[in-house]
């Protein structure tokens, strides 16, 4: 709303005349909310702004007599 948006995407000058207008008297948060949820507006560097999210990784550590830890070098 207070132009938050295009600063994280980089354009500061749009963030800027949002943030001094309120948003374009509250009009540009609703056509912001469109061309970002389409994905029309994107990062100013061309990079992607969602991220693969692939889950939480499990790692199974077992342990029986013969496991034992290595001493480190800079420890």
């Amino acid at each position: 709303m207070f132009g938050l948006d295009r600063f994280y995407l980089g354009y500061p000058g749009l963030g800027l005349i949002k943030l001094c207008t309120m948003g374009f008297m509250f009009v540009g948060q609703l056509v912001d909310i469109i061309l970002i949820a389409t994905q029309v507006v994107g990062p100013a560097d061309g990079s992607h702004y969602v991220i693969p999210y692939f889950g939480a990784g499990i790692e199974i550590i077992r342990s029986d007599n013969e496991t034992y830890r290595l001493p480190q070098p800079d420890w």
